[in-house]
């Protein structure tokens, strides 16, 4: 059995970190740190993990939150906005507010969106309408030339589909 100082980790560690200085240009050899320097050094980084623990975050949402959904009241994304704005409003202890701003295939509900004071108090239920075809169909909209915009979190998808009974004449 080998002993300490013969070690296999001991032999490896040694020839990698001669490697390691030897593609430094012998930076590591010559690098001395005096123990007073060190005590120096340590004592001046203190006190920034003092202050690390004690700058928090605020908590968020620090008042109401009011989530713009950019159709009529009643549609999927009405419902989809009023269930999410309920239980987030359960879990982060701020109410919710549904505020629908429907106009133009949700394009005026997008507009009064990026236009919000950009503090986190107001967000958008959209959908890919809202969010990519308009963008593309109007190109002279205000919200096309938006500069920052970020997706919070995929809510809910909806899957639309046809049913037609046995006796409708079909063609295909």
């Amino acid at each position: 059995m080998p002993s300490a100082g013969n070690s296999p980790f001991t032999i490896h560690h040694t020839v990698f970190s001669r490697a390691v200085d030897a593609d430094l240009g012998g930076l590591l050899t010559n690098l001395k740190l005096p123990r007073r320097r060190f005590l120096h050094l340590a004592a001046g980084a203190a006190p920034f993990m003092a202050v690390s623990h004690i700058a928090w975050g605020q908590a968020y949402p620090s008042r109401t939150v009011t989530m713009i959904v950019p159709f009529a009241a009643g549609g999927s994304t009405d419902v989809a906005a009023r269930v999410v704005g309920e239980h987030m409003s359960r879990t982060l202890g701020q109410q919710f507010i549904v505020d629908n701003v429907a106009g133009a295939g949700g394009t005026t509900g997008s507009i009064r969106a990026m236009r919000a004071k950009p503090d986190g108090q107001t967000i958008q239920m959209g959908n890919l309408g809202t969010h990519a075809f308009s963008v593309s169909l109007y190109p002279t909209s205000p919200i096309s030339r938006m500069s920052i915009s970020s997706q919070l979190a995929w809510s809910s998808s909806s899957l639309s589909s046809s049913w037609l009974g046995r006796t409708f004449p079909r063609k295909t």
